[in-house]
Parts: structure tokens; sequence; C-alpha cells
């Protein structure tokens, strides 16, 4: 995760649950801050990421906290 300050992301890395990388920027607000989301890294706590695509960019435009299943 590259940080464009304390409170905002700029890219991400994000882990498919079958271990596919898919490298994505990240547009505006997404829901969540730079730190909460290298607390999600650290501990390998999954995100559900919602996002649009721009020719062979992926743009992140929300990232919500994603609970494993009960």
């Amino acid at each position: 995760m590259q940080a464009a300050s304390i409170l905002q992301i700029a890219s991400l890395t994000l882990r498919t649950d079958d271990g596919q990388l898919i490298e994505m920027v990240v547009e505006g607000d997404v829901g969540v801050t730079a730190s909460h989301l290298r607390e999600h890294m650290a501990l390998a706590d999954p995100v559900t990421v919602t996002v649009r695509y721009a020719d062979d960019l992926v743009i992140a435009t929300r990232i919500d906290d994603r609970f494993p299943p009960e």
C-alpha cells in the first residue's frame, strides 16, 4: 500500500481469496484511512473492495471491513 498521507491511500495491492494479486489505484475517500488499512494488512483481516475499471487501471472506490463468516 502506498499512502498519499496519514489518512489517504494512493494505491494498494489486494490479495484475493484465491491468492491472486491485483494492483489498484485509489480514487478519493474510500471509507478507510491508510492506518486502518495497514492494520488489516498486519493482521491479514479481509476487506471488501468496490472497484471500477478505466482502460488497464483498476480503481478502488470503496473499501469496507469484511468480517469472517461465523
